[in-house]
């Protein structure tokens, strides 16, 4: 599933739709505060017709930002909560989430919750990930765990430390097969991966299911 890409998709899609209506769009002052004529309402602090200190602005989709802004622009701490249930808390800089966060998922999402560092809302640098089969500790590139790192299943509470590759485990080849992919809650090998055979050397798809190898038939090695 994409479940990691759509979810910071729809984050920093929701934080430029915020920014470019503070700084694209037409603004009238209000009582409040100022709304554009995008639809955006803000209120809060004001100087010289832009966000200044303390505030909160919202889409017409409901989305919207909360927390500091400097000069119109979102700046220091502050939350973004989108129409659809993604939440973002923590670090903002010229008006772009990044720097340190915590980002909760809605309850459809196989990811929970991410805390750590961030480049535009995309889980960046080391940072703690819990999803519904437990939780990965360690480096990060653009949402998929890359590098070192450590995850820790939810059912068994096994601990598997290693290199992750695009966010694929490179499994310790103990039975002569060295597996890179993904990991169930129970801590087995599990689902499509790369398989490399150590004494011959040789690098194929493979499959497992719940820690068991599985025979590729001949049509889905034919659609390679």
């Amino acid at each position: 599933s994409n479940d990691k890409t759509t979810s910071s998709t729809i984050l920093i899609l929701d934080n430029l739709e915020l920014l470019n209506s503070i700084t694209e769009e037409k603004s009238e002052a209000t009582t409040s505060g100022l709304t554009y004529n995008g639809g955006s309402i803000y209120s809060g602090a004001v100087v010289n017709n832009k966000p200044d200190g303390a505030g909160k602005i919202t889409r017409p989709n409901g989305s919207y930002y909360e927390g500091n802004f400097t000069n119109g622009m979102m700046q220091g701490h502050g939350k973004i909560v989108t129409y659809n249930g993604f939440v973002y808390e923590g670090n903002f800089q010229n008006g772009i989430a990044r720097g340190n966060a915590k980002i909760t998922f809605p309850e459809n999402f196989d990811i929970r919750s991410y805390e750590g560092e961030n480049e535009y809302t995309f889980p960046h640098g080391k940072g703690l990930l819990t999803s519904k089969d437990g939780q990965y500790e360690g480096e990060f590139w653009y949402s998929l765990p890359q590098g070192q790192g450590t995850f820790t299943t939810r059912e068994s509470k096994t601990k598997l430390q290693g290199k992750w590759i695009e966010g694929r485990y490179e499994w310790p080849g103990s039975d002569g097969i060295q597996f890179v992919g993904s990991i169930n809650a129970a801590g087995q090998r599990n689902g499509r991966g790369v398989c490399k055979n150590l004494a011959t050397k040789n690098i194929e798809w493979c499959n497992f299911k719940d820690g068991v190898q599985q025979k590729e038939d001949a049509e889905s090695k034919n659609n390679k």
